[in-house]
């Protein structure tokens, strides 16, 4: 089985990574704790989820595509609910779920 990591794939990823990195400082930041009083919890533990499921895509493994794709539905849901949901916070999380699954059949 061809394992070698897509280019297309790899900048994505590392775009998902930065965007957990920025997460990271928004789970401290005031509007954070405006939003919902369980807000800053939920994001810290959905970025922690997102940093293992990018990681097991980096690894070409199919259980990362899998778990991401869980991952955006739910973070697209709770953006809903809350009422804060746009089109610009679905752009990468659709593009890596998309790459994904393109490259899922590469995956072990």
């Amino acid at each position: 089985m061809n394992s070698s990591r897509p280019p297309l794939l790899i900048i994505l990823i590392i775009c998902g990574l930065a965007g957990c990195f920025l997460n990271m400082f928004m789970v401290i930041s005031p509007p954070a704790r405006n939003v919902a009083h369980w807000y800053p919890l939920y994001l810290s533990l959905s970025t922690l989820y997102a940093l293992i499921c990018l990681g097991g895509m980096g690894s070409m493994k199919k259980w990362g595509v899998i778990a991401y794709s869980f991952y955006a539905l739910a973070q697209q849901g709770v953006y809903l609910f809350l009422g804060t949901w746009d089109a610009h916070a679905l752009v990468l999380p659709a593009a890596i779920t998309i790459v994904g699954w393109i490259y899922y059949r590469k995956m072990s």
